[in-house]
């Protein structure tokens, strides 16, 4: 099976989707590193890496996520200039 590379979100991006801020974003990945999967958001860490799953942030939502978001000014390049 082929993956994607929007199948796995950094924190900053989740943090995005989820609407909340990075400190908030990476306090809640802790938080559920450090309950052993209770509280938090669903991440996992890679060695000093945090990671998110986009199944699992789904998931854990309850809805899908759209990916890069659509007012993401960096998903479409600028126009060219004449």
């Amino acid at each position: 099976m082929r993956r994607r590379s929007n199948d796995v979100l950094t924190v900053e991006q989740m943090a995005t989707v989820v609407g909340v801020g990075r400190q908030t974003a990476y306090a809640q990945c802790r938080l559920w590193l450090a309950t052993d999967r209770v509280e938090g958001i669903p991440c996992h860490r890679i060695g000093r890496l945090i990671l998110v799953y986009r199944c699992e942030l789904e998931t854990w939502l309850g809805f899908p996520i759209a990916w890069p978001p659509a007012d993401d000014n960096h998903a479409t390049p600028p126009p060219a200039s004449t």
